[in-house]
């Protein structure tokens, strides 16, 4: 089970795997809103519901889509002026800027993170760094998770110099040895340190974390490891890691995927004092 953290990418290739291109033509020739919200429907043969539109870059017109049944996941579309193409996948900026991810964060994400942070699991975190941090994220990981791995070794420095605290919440779903490593640091006198060990060595080749996985924990510890793979499932999130994070008004964010540089900037900025 592989994911990729843009959430944007997922639901296109999702809705619309049948199409090898990123760039469609239709035959249908409506004008402006209703006939790019007509070509969507068309294209995807009515199995997505356009739930807001909103002005893109360039003149394009974006759209926020949800896949149709009960798991079906938001994303973004777009079309051209004239509503006869539809746009699916990144919009990047020559400078490497992800505006697509930046519509997903805004019009998507923003309302999703208070129901996210409502109903966090609450027995397989733990915390890491200082108490007193002014900077605190909450950080969901698997213990095979490239991504997050990356996403540690990017929140180390703060971490270490005191600036950022992180409660680690331990799925175990990525690979047949996850959930025994999240056992394995969950079970430990300090999970923190168990962290450390699995992601001092971690190898980047096989994508494999470095703790000995255990395979009869405690009932609450297995209890927490389901707990958290049962709520990404049900808060439709599209894999590890995830961030959530108060902001300086105590409002919810949410980031889906490893953050990018901006995000990671704003997450070291911006986040509140308080999980």
């Amino acid at each position: 089970m592989r994911f990729f953290h843009m959430l944007s990418l997922v639901v296109a290739t999702a809705i619309v795997c049948v199409f090898a291109t990123s760039l469609y033509y239709t035959a249908y020739r409506f004008g402006h809103h209703d006939e790019g919200k007509k070509t969507i429907l068309a294209i995807t043969h009515n199995n997505v519901t356009v739930v807001r539109e909103f002005k893109a870059i360039n003149g394009l017109q974006g759209f926020v889509v949800k896949a149709k049944g009960k798991s079906g996941r938001m994303g973004i579309m777009y079309t051209d002026h004239s509503g006869r193409y539809l746009v699916m996948g990144p919009i990047i900026k020559a400078t490497g800027e992800n505006i697509t991810q930046q519509e997903a964060q805004r019009y998507i994400l923003s309302g999703k993170a208070v129901s996210v942070y409502n109903s966090l699991p609450k027995q397989a975190g733990f915390i890491e760094g200082n108490a007193d941090a002014p900077h605190k994220i909450i950080a969901i990981m698997d213990p095979n998770c490239i991504f997050c791995h990356r996403l540690y070794e990017a929140l180390k420095p703060q971490v270490l110099s005191g600036q950022l605290a992180v409660k680690w919440i331990v799925a175990g779903f990525l690979k047949p040895g996850s959930a025994g490593k999240a056992y394995a640091i969950l079970s430990a006198k300090d999970p923190a340190k168990a962290l450390a060990k699995n992601e001092a060595n971690f190898n980047e080749h096989t994508e494999e974390g470095a703790i000995t996985p255990i395979s009869n924990p405690g009932a609450a510890i297995k209890q927490a490891v389901a707990d958290t793979n049962a709520f990404l499932q049900n808060n439709q999130l599209p894999g590890t890691p995830a961030v959530i994070y108060l902001d300086q008004n105590h409002k919810p964010q949410l980031i889906e995927g490893m953050p990018n540089q901006a995000q990671l900037k704003i997450i070291f900025s911006q986040s509140s004092n308080q999980f």
